[in-house]
């Protein structure tokens, strides 16, 4: 029963972070004015977004394999057998945690920053009040 609940979260996770929540950030930031446009937008910069990933993709796994040959063996651990499905899928698995981690790394130390300053920006009322004033 937990890994059923486990695999409806995952699964919800992997749906939204990939499909909704891209698709909301290109809708609220495009600059159409209806809707019907606005979401036309959307989905198009999101499949360009796709199209740009997969095929990075396929470029870097066409290197893996290319590189793993024979020759340069001596550049990956020794464990790593890419003529074995489950070895690909372990590299990309592993791929995609480094990804994870560089993003966590990145927007805890943007906020880490962006967040006390905006505390400190808005603790001066005269600067706040002259700011919101309409002359």
């Amino acid at each position: 029963m937990v890994a059923l609940y486990w695999q409806i979260l995952y699964w919800t996770a992997f749906f939204l972070s990939w499909v909704i929540l891209p698709v909301l950030e290109a809708y609220l930031d495009n600059g159409y004015f209806r809707v019907q446009e606005k979401l036309k937008y959307a989905v198009k910069y999101h499949l360009a977004e796709l199209g740009i990933m997969a095929v990075v993709g396929v470029v870097g796994l066409i290197l893996v394999l290319l590189f793993s040959s024979s020759s340069f063996r001596h550049e990956f651990p020794h464990n790593f057998r890419p003529d074995s499905w489950s070895s690909i899928v372990s590299f990309v698995v592993s791929a995609s945690n480094v990804w994870g981690m560089i993003q966590i790394i990145f927007f805890l130390s943007y906020g880490m920053v962006a967040l006390p300053r905006e505390f400190w920006k808005s603790a001066h009322l005269q600067a706040n009040l002259k700011y919101g004033a309409v002359v």
